[in-house]
């Protein structure tokens, strides 16, 4: 298997980047600033603006990316070339604006070693196997899970239900408007009692629901038959809530993530109750456990650890050329995590080992990226056989109420499969 490693296992405690909330709020704020003046036209203003974004949240692609375009605008050409091989140091690849101002500013030879380095980042890598293509008419594969049997499920955003997969067909299982349930997200195989969990809520793809109707919550099925077994419904409007994903501990609790409320929950005395408030979250996505330790992956700022004894939760540690963002499905496998990451240019699946604490970043491997497959990568579940993830979910395709965009062709859904050793 090709694998590109980069890794932070030399990195010492000071080289480690513990970005604090307050820091987080104080970039936003800053950046905020930055964009405003660059709609004025003060680009040498919004250019200090996005290097005071950057001193709170080092290494940040988003914020290189800009300080890249501006610098070269404004004729900083050093800093340009500093910033666009910084980006490139973190494994990404900016957007063809950022390039093509970095092109028609920088020195030939200066520019084309950068932009090897940035189509180097791009190129397809990683072995793995499809093992199925699903026909179009089940359309926005979001979720996926597994028992230990063989037995493979997904689940669905537009089409709105669970399936059975057999081959290249989807089997349906449960379908969300038989319950008013309106989407479903991640789901998960209780092998203790056959049962599947899955997430449900109301979003702007989901067919028939308009914002703000709808419920959210948990539903329990029957892996065999699909009856409906159970479910957790949180108080609350959808468009203030949308649980996301979740996660069955070793000791059977259940977590799961609440996107847009920014909390992470736990069903427990039949209902659900908040296990965490992230008020410095962006999006609260995919949930693990790793050598007893819970994680979660924050879209917008990289992996949380949550402290189950304390209820507290903070960002693991990183060095500066560690990009954690973009990071949706996440799960565990052996002695790591791994996270399908596509909230970046590529899209990545990732192998990402801790240091012994479980509280900083010891090495990111790029098992899969770019892969001709790859539209919008979403969830993963590691199993004895391999990592099985949706690699074709082609959430960009589909706009309100589940309709395809103008000008856009729907793809059979792509099941991958990578075996890590």
């Amino acid at each position: 298997m090709l694998i590109l490693s980069l890794s932070a296992g030399f990195a010492t405690a000071s080289d480690l980047i513990f970005e604090t909330t307050t820091q987080f709020k104080a970039s936003q704020k800053i950046r905020g600033e930055g964009f405003a003046a660059f709609r004025s036209g003060e680009h040498a203003a919004a250019l200090t603006k996005m290097e005071a974004a950057l001193k709170e949240r080092p290494g940040n692609t988003l914020i290189l990316g800009y300080i890249a375009y501006l610098a070269a605008e404004t004729g900083d050409l050093a800093r340009a070339e500093e910033a666009a091989l910084a980006f490139a140091a973190t494994g990404q690849t900016p957007d063809n604006t950022i390039q093509d101002k970095l092109a028609g500013k920088l020195p030939t030879d200066t520019w084309s070693a950068i932009k090897l380095k940035f189509d180097k980042n791009a190129e397809p890598r990683g072995k793995v196997e499809v093992i199925a293509r699903l026909t179009t008419d089940i359309r926005l594969v979001e979720g996926i899970a597994a028992a230990p049997d063989g037995r493979l499920f997904i689940s669905s955003v537009v089409s709105g239900g669970i399936y059975r997969v057999k081959e290249n067909n989807a089997v349906p299982l449960a379908l969300a408007k038989n319950y008013a349930m309106g989407s479903f997200f991640g789901i998960a195989h209780d092998t203790a009692s056959d049962r599947l969990y899955a997430t449900f809520a109301r979003v702007d793809q989901t067919p028939g629901l308009a914002a703000g109707k709808g419920t959210t919550g948990v539903a329990a099925f029957d892996a065999a038959s699909g009856a409906l077994l159970d479910k957790w419904v949180l108080d609350g409007p959808t468009d203030k809530h949308q649980i996301a994903d979740l996660l069955i501990t070793d000791d059977h609790t259940i977590f799961v993530s609440d996107a847009t409320g920014k909390a992470v929950y736990s069903i427990a005395a039949n209902k659900l109750v908040k296990a965490f408030a992230l008020p410095g979250a962006m999006s609260p996505q995919g949930l693990a456990e790793l050598n007893g330790k819970l994680y979660l992956a924050d879209y917008g700022r990289g992996l949380w650890l949550l402290d189950r004894q304390t209820n507290r939760a903070k960002i693991i540690g990183r060095t500066e050329s560690t990009n954690l963002i973009g990071i949706d499905g996440l799960s565990a496998y052996g002695d790591q995590l791994i996270a399908i990451q596509n909230g970046s240019n590529p899209h990545k699946v990732l192998g990402i080992k801790l240091n012994a604490g479980g509280a900083s970043v010891a090495a990111v491997n790029t098992l899969a990226q770019a892969l001709p497959a790859f539209d919008e990568p979403t969830l993963g579940v590691a199993t004895a056989a391999g990592y099985y993830f949706v690699a074709g979910s082609q959430w960009p395709k589909f706009g309100p109420g589940g309709h395809l965009k103008e000008d856009t062709e729907l793809q059979p859904t792509a099941l991958m499969k990578i075996t890590i050793p």
